[in-house]
């Protein structure tokens, strides 16, 4: 086997790891299971077969070839803005005998042009539509990152055309945005990756009461912090 590619298996799912987009933490979190742990454990005790799965934030592909596996690969859509990241997506659900929709886009509220501004980090987890701190005024990205455009679609229209149930949200901060806004109806369930570092607790919190405000209840019991999740309250 090339020593640039070595396959890791988590939950089940096969991984082929490649030091081309796997740095030092991130081939660490596959070997050793750590890899999106909370999210893969909440997914497994809340998403039903009868779920429509759309991710935003895919990365390599694990939790929606997890969730292809229990709704069916018709039934998952998933969104990843760093276009080597989601043909891994693609990769991983193919490895595992599963054809999925990835697509390569940002999801927005009302977005203004076709395209935005997508900051790549070498260690993909990282990456987000806000350039770090460091950047300063001048708006300078470190010599290790790079800015691409990434097609900008609207967030409303694609949930609803999708017609998801289920929503597993990790974007790096950009939850923010989406989630202090009322969801469309179809969303039944939103499972949220907290990002303090990025958004701070205020906006968190804004976005904790939007949520309660507009029909959810927050499932303490089934959350695993840094991952939250809401069910819609029942009529």
């Amino acid at each position: 086997m090339s020593t640039h590619r070595e396959l890791v298996n988590i939950d089940g799912v096969e991984v082929m790891l490649d030091k081309a987009w796997a740095g030092p933490s991130v081939r660490a979190a596959l070997r050793s299971g750590s890899y999106e742990r909370a999210e893969r454990g909440v997914l497994a005790a809340t998403l039903s077969p009868d779920d429509t799965y759309l991710e935003l934030g895919c990365g390599i592909g694990v939790l929606a070839t997890l969730a292809a596996a229990r709704v069916g690969d018709g039934n998952v859509v998933a969104v990843e803005a760093d276009p080597v990241i989601a043909a891994v997506a693609r990769e991983t659900a193919s490895r595992n005998g599963h054809v999925i929709d990835v697509r390569n886009v940002v999801l927005l509220h009302d977005p203004v042009e076709a395209a935005t501004s997508f900051c790549v980090f070498p260690d993909f987890r990282l990456s987000s539509l806000s350039p770090p701190p460091e950047a300063g005024r001048n708006d300078k990205l470190p010599v290790e990152l790079q800015r691409i455009q990434v097609p900008a679609v609207d967030a409303y229209g694609a949930i609803a055309s999708v017609g998801a149930t289920y929503l597993m949200v990790d974007i790096e901060g950009g939850e923010m945005d989406l989630l202090r806004r009322p969801l469309p109806d179809c969303v039944k369930t939103v499972c949220v990756e907290l990002h303090t570092e990025a958004t701070g607790i205020d906006v968190q919190s804004e976005m904790v009461v939007t949520l309660l405000t507009n029909g959810f209840d927050l499932d303490i019991g089934r959350s695993d912090l840094p991952v939250l999740l809401f069910s819609r309250r029942s009529s």
